[in-house]
């Protein structure tokens, strides 16, 4: 089986919740539901997207379609905990 891109995740990603009836709740429970290994690799991953939605924040890079995104994300890496990445375990 050919492993997945970057690209190719996210792009399925973002067709998931490009959808006025996207099943948020089931992909969250789902996810909090894997394998608790990949649940801490899960994480990582949505760190590292809050600390780039911090960035943009910082640097005036978003606007009212993804401002509040960008806020909340600058707000959360504020936490001291959220600027590490969770050891994989």
């Amino acid at each position: 089986m050919k492993p997945i891109t970057a690209k190719d995740a996210a792009r399925a990603l973002s067709d998931f919740v490009n959808n006025m009836s996207s099943d948020d709740e089931g992909f969250a429970e789902e996810i909090t539901n894997d394998h608790r290994t990949l649940q801490q690799s899960s994480m990582r991953v949505f760190l590292l997207c809050m600390k780039k939605w911090a960035l943009a924040y910082e640097i005036g890079r978003y606007d009212g379609r993804n401002e509040y995104t960008c806020k909340l994300a600058a707000a959360i890496m504020k936490i001291p905990e959220a600027e590490y990445s969770p050891p994989l375990v």
